[in-house]
C-alpha cells in the first residue's frame, strides 16, 4: 500500500510539472530591494540550425509579451534592451554555438553579468517538431527565486499556459493585447531601449530640427506654407 502511494504521488508530481508550473525556492522577489531585472540570456535548442535560422527564431519569438507577464506578476523591472538591439541589429556574431558534431544549440548571451537576470530555454525535439520544452528562470546571484518548466505542442502554448499559471496572467495578457503593446513603446514595466541610445536618437532629432529651422528662416510665407505640406506628407509616406 505505503509502495503504491509513493507511485501515484509520484506520478502526480511529474504531470504537476510536465503541464507547468512555478518553483519558489531559497528568496521571495517581494523581499529584494532591487527589483530591476535583465534579460541575460536565451538557449535555442535544436540539432542541425545554423545562426540565420536561430536567429530568426529568436525574433519570432514573444520576448516581450513573456517579459511583461512575469514583470506584472511579480512587480518588478525587466530590462530586454540588450536583446532588443541584438534582434535590431541581426548582430549573429553574438550568437553562441554548441554541438560536438553538428551544432544542437544557439545561446543569445547578455554582455554583462548582472545579479538580478532572467533566462530562457527553449528546446525542440529533432525528429518530433511538436515536441516542445520551455523554460523560465528568474535569478538573484547564486539563488533561484523561481523555475517555470513545460512541455508543450505548440510556441503559442506558452502564452497560454503562463496566462493560466500566473495570478496575474489573464489581466496581463488581456492587457497586452487590448493596448497593442507589440507594436507600442514603452509599456509598462519594460525597459526596451538603453538610456544613451535614446540620449543618441535625441542627438539626431535635434540636429533635423536645426536643419529645418535653418532652412525656414530662407522661406517667406508660401514658401513655408508648401514646405509645411510637403514635409508632413514626406514623413507621412515615410512612416506608413
Amino acid at each position: 500500500m505505503k509502495t503504491r502511494f509513493v507511485k501515484i504521488l509520484t506520478l502526480s508530481f511529474i504531470l504537476f510539472v510536465s503541464s507547468g508550473c512555478f518553483f519558489n525556492t531559497r528568496e521571495n522577489i517581494n523581499k529584494l530591494q532591487d527589483k530591476k531585472f535583465y534579460f541575460s540570456e536565451f538557449d535555442f535548442i535544436l540539432m542541425g540550425q545554423d545562426k540565420e535560422k536561430a536567429y530568426d527564431f529568436f525574433k519570432k519569438f514573444p520576448v516581450k509579451k513573456i517579459m511583461f507577464m512575469i514583470a506584472t506578476e511579480y512587480n518588478i523591472s525587466i530590462d530586454i534592451s540588450e536583446y532588443n538591439n541584438f534582434i535590431k541589429t541581426k548582430n549573429l556574431s553574438a550568437i553562441e554555438t554548441d554541438g560536438a558534431f553538428r551544432v544542437a544549440k544557439h545561446t543569445w548571451k547578455k554582455s554583462s553579468n548582472d545579479k538580478n537576470r532572467i533566462r530562457i530555454i527553449f528546446e525542440q525535439d529533432y525528429f518530433e517538431a511538436d515536441k516542445l520544452k520551455f523554460s523560465i528562470g528568474i535569478y538573484n546571484e547564486n539563488s533561484t527565486l523561481k523555475l517555470y518548466n513545460t512541455e508543450i505542442g505548440k510556441i503559442n502554448h506558452i502564452i497560454e499556459n503562463l496566462k493560466y499559471h500566473l495570478q496575474s496572467g489573464q489581466n496581463s495578457l488581456k492587457e497586452y493585447e487590448d493596448k497593442n503593446y507589440d507594436k507600442v513603446s514603452p509599456v509598462p514595466f519594460i525597459i526596451e531601449a538603453d538610456f544613451k541610445q535614446n540620449i543618441d536618437n535625441t542627438s539626431e532629432l535635434d540636429k533635423i530640427k536645426q536643419m529645418i529651422d535653418n532652412h525656414i528662416k530662407t522661406l517667406d510665407q508660401d514658401q513655408k506654407d508648401k514646405f509645411k505640406h510637403d514635409i508632413i506628407d514626406y514623413i507621412y509616406q515615410k512612416c506608413n
